[in-house]
């Protein structure tokens, strides 16, 4: 099944798409399935974004238009009308001028485009408000929010309802449907030609209701095809490359943003990208969840939180591993890491999902909170830096979630109320953070200060630790399997790795 998913990944490396012209195809017939012949899906392809007035980002698709095309082109739209007798995807390019080519290269050809999507039908972007135009003559004034391709040319009404009579329609009774990722359950910045688009279609009585194509996207989303989880898996092989220099590195006076260099260098080495910036956290940094300046001296004691994973043809790893900067752990930093470590341990075993492949799962990803909690809970309670196993005082040093799905982001598009099923990917990742000042920064109220008074013997040993351990699963019929599990994490393990590392020997990293 490795060598499969190798191949699938390596056929379709340099174009960096995500998924085969069949998967693709398969996708967007599923969604059409359920837009219905009334309804038309409109996606956009990412903006571009500069700073510095002209100097650009590097350019990161729109994981929806992605999904769906395997196009990286800036500036394309996709639009699908199930209720065409013909062509019911249609494909819009941009154009460029030769001036703008020179700068940023050209613009893809159609017949690539054809090759890389299995969109057959690919018209100039200039067309796409002639063919809504077509469907809602009421609506040439919303337009202008598609931009400069909105010039309006004679539509060409006899051609486009023959072809999309169903929604035609519709829309001339108000009944036709168009579906756009809007904000709200996605950052709405990354989304303005869409939210102009369906403010100005909702106000002026298109024939159209505009409804958010992110739930039908979320759910397509959540299983993961055999292409699918060959480049996540390839993103943690990678990351996992990084974390073998990272197991070398670690030693007193050593610079984070080293470490974080080394991971820069094996993405760019093997054609990724990070998903997230780095978190390189030394010492008491590392009880801080999101650090990422990563701009401190790794101190003579101390753990050191590495929270970093590599994105490949657009799918994101998410790994965490706690080291002792003096490669052995001390009795303080052990029992913190042994709790977590046990924790975890139990969150993958209940990661399961029902019996049989689409059946209901024993646990969502929100549960799973609760056996790690109770893990952490008896743990503190032992070390004596809670004071009841039935309170929340646990928060004061494990304050987050402990999984999510992972997919095309990092945290990728999920429902609150999923329930785990075969084909998922989540994380794993609980943790316990000793922040120095976190006795300090509570209310001063008779609760707290007798809180305060019982933990703070254990408090002062162990102040300044973080730990967090954190893998990429993937749910299937059975136990869960840990595709990140050639990183190593249990105590033992880690000790010793960083052993044969600093020696020269092995470091365990994974095969390229």
């Amino acid at each position: 099944m490795r060598l499969l998913f190798l191949i699938l990944i390596a056929a379709s490396a340099g174009a960096q798409t995500s998924g085969t012209v069949s998967e693709l195809k398969t996708r967007r017939q599923s969604i059409m399935d359920k837009i219905g012949p009334t309804g038309v899906l409109l996606l956009f392809a990412a903006e571009g974004r500069v700073y510095a007035a002209d100097v650009e980002y590097p350019y990161r698709q729109e994981n929806n238009f992605l999904y769906l095309t395997g196009l990286q082109e800036e500036g394309a739209v996709l639009a699908l009308l199930p209720g065409g007798t013909r062509d019911r995807e249609l494909l819009f390019l941009p154009s460029k001028e030769r001036r703008a080519e020179v700068f940023t290269g050209s613009v893809i050809k159609p017949a690539a485009a054809t090759t890389t999507s299995g969109i057959e039908r690919v018209l100039p972007l200039a067309e796409l408000p002639v063919l809504l135009a077509t469907l809602a003559p009421q609506s040439v004034s919303a337009l202008v929010s598609l931009g400069p391709a909105a010039k309006l040319e004679k539509p060409r009404t006899d051609a486009w309802q023959e072809q999309y009579k169903p929604l035609f329609d519709a829309a001339a009774t108000e009944q036709a449907q168009l579906y756009l990722v809007l904000p709200g359950t996605v950052q709405s910045a990354e989304y303005r030609q869409e939210q102009a688009l369906a403010s100005n279609v909702a106000s002026i009585g298109s024939g159209f209701t505009v409804h958010d194509a992110v739930p039908l996207l979320r759910d397509m989303r959540l299983l993961k095809s055999p292409y699918e989880l060959a480049a996540i898996q390839r993103a943690i092989d990678i990351s996992g490359e990084g974390f073998a220099k990272a197991f070398a590195l670690t030693r007193p006076g050593v610079a984070e943003g080293d470490i974080q260099a080394e991971f820069d260098r094996v993405y760019a080495h093997h054609h990724a990208r990070w998903g997230y910036p780095t978190i390189a956290a030394s010492g008491a940094n590392g009880t801080t969840l999101h650090y990422n300046s990563n701009s401190g001296e790794m101190p003579a004691q101390g753990t050191m939180v590495l929270d970093a994973g590599a994105e490949y043809a657009q799918y994101s790893a998410d790994i965490t591993r706690t080291l002792p900067i003096t490669g052995k752990f001390t009795p303080e930093q052990a029992s913190l890491y042994r709790i977590v470590y046990q924790a975890q341990q139990a969150g993958i075993a209940a990661a399961r999902a029902g019996a049989e492949p689409g059946t209901a799962a024993k646990f969502s990803p929100e549960s799973l909170q609760g056996v790690c909690v109770d893990i952490v809970r008896r743990g503190l309670f032992r070390l004596g830096l809670i004071t009841s196993v039935t309170n929340d005082e646990y928060k004061n040093w494990f304050p987050h979630g402990v999984s999510h799905q992972l997919g095309m982001n990092v945290h990728d598009l999920s429902r609150r109320d999923v329930r785990l099923a075969p084909g998922m990917v989540v994380t794993m990742e609980p943790g316990i953070y000793i922040r120095p000042d976190a006795l300090d920064a509570l209310p001063n109220t008779p609760e707290n200060e007798k809180f305060k008074e019982a933990v703070r013997p254990v408090f002062e040993k162990c102040k300044g630790i973080g730990v967090r351990i954190e893998d990429d699963i993937l749910i299937t019929n059975g136990a869960a399997k840990v595709l990140s599990a050639a990183i190593p994490s249990k105590l033992e393990d880690v000790e010793a790795t960083m052993a044969r590392a600093r020696t020269g020997k092995s470091t365990g990293a994974p095969e390229r």
